[in-house]
C-alpha cells in the first residue's frame, strides 16, 4: 500500500511488540510481582559468564545466518539482490519454522536432560536433527519443481530466481533441522558451541573464497547462494560434531 520498504519494517516492528506484549500480558501479569521479587532475590546467584556467552553464540549465529545477505545487498545491483531476496525467502521460511519448532524441542530435551541424563538428551537430539535433516531434503525435491513452477507462472520478473531456488532449499533444510546447538546449551557446553560456530564460520567462508572466488563467479547470485550453502552446511556438521564429542566424553566418564 505505501510503496515503501521503510514502512514494511515500521508495519513488521509495531506488530511485533503488540504480540509481545500480548504475550508477557497473558504468561506474566497474574504473578508479576512474584517473578520480580525471586528475579530481584537471585541477582547475584546468576551465571553471568554462561549468559554471556549465550549472547555471543546468538549474534556470531545471527551473523553467519545472514552473513550472505550482507554479501550480496553490498555486492550485487538492484536486480541482482532483488532476485536474490525474492529466492531468499524460502529461508527465511525455514528459519521461522526452526525457531517455531525448537520452541517445543528446547524444553523437550530440557527435562528428558533433567529426567534422564545426557545420553537420553543426545540420542533424541541426534533422532530429531538427522530424521529432521533427511525428511526435509527429501521434501525439498517436490518443492523444487513446484517452485520453479511457481516464479515462472507467476513471478516472471525475477528471472534469476528459479537457479537459486535448489541451493536455499538446501539451505533451508539444514537450518530447519539444526537442533544441536539446543543439546549443547541445555548440557552446559555453550563455550565449545561458540568456539565450534566460529571456526565452522571461518572455515566455510575461506571454502568459499577458494572455489568460488577462483571460478570468478563470487559477485553473483549464484556465488552468495554457494556461499549460503557452506555456511548451513559446515556449520551443521561442526554442531553436530561438537555434540557427539560431548556424548563420547560423558559416556567414557
Amino acid at each position: 500500500a505505501t510503496r515503501s520498504a521503510e514502512w514494511v519494517v515500521v508495519a513488521e516492528l509495531v506488530v511485533s511488540l503488540v504480540l509481545a506484549h500480548l504475550l508477557l500480558h497473558r504468561t506474566l501479569a497474574p504473578r508479576a510481582w512474584a517473578i520480580v521479587r525471586a528475579g530481584a532475590d537471585r541477582w547475584r546467584t546468576i551465571d553471568w559468564r554462561a549468559a554471556g556467552v549465550l549472547l555471543l553464540v546468538a549474534l556470531l549465529g545471527f551473523a553467519l545466518t545472514y552473513a550472505d545477505r550482507w554479501g550480496a545487498a553490498t555486492a550485487l545491483d538492484a536486480r541482482q539482490f532483488a532476485n536474490y531476496a525474492f529466492a531468499g525467502t524460502i529461508v527465511a521460511i525455514g528459519l521461522s519454522t526452526q525457531s517455531l519448532v525448537n520452541a517445543s524441542v528446547y524444553p523437550m530435551l530440557a527435562r528428558l536432560y533433567a529426567r534422564s541424563g545426557q545420553a537420553a538428551c543426545f540420542e533424541l537430539c541426534a533422532r530429531l536433527s538427522i530424521g529432521g535433516l533427511l525428511g526435509s531434503l527429501l521434501l525439498a525435491v517436490p518443492a523444487y519443481f513446484a517452485l520453479e513452477y511457481a516464479i515462472g507462472r507467476w513471478y516472471p520478473a525475477y528471472g534469476i530466481a528459479p537457479m537459486l531456488v535448489a541451493p536455499f532449499l538446501v539451505v533451508a533444510a539444514f537450518r530447519v533441522s539444526e537442533f544441536w546447538s539446543s543439546y549443547l546449551v541445555i548440557v552446559g557446553y555453550q563455550g565449545r558451541l561458540l568456539r565450534t560456530n566460529l571456526l565452522a564460520g571461518a572455515g566455510a567462508a575461506l571454502a568459499w573464497i577458494v572455489a568460488v572466488q577462483a571460478a570468478g563467479n563470487a559477485r553473483t547470485p549464484g556465488g552468495f547462494a554457494w556461499l549460503a550453502l557452506a555456511l548451513a552446511v559446515i556449520g551443521y556438521a561442526a554442531v553436530a560434531w561438537g555434540a557427539m564429542r560431548t556424548s563420547r566424553t560423558e559416556s567414557r566418564s
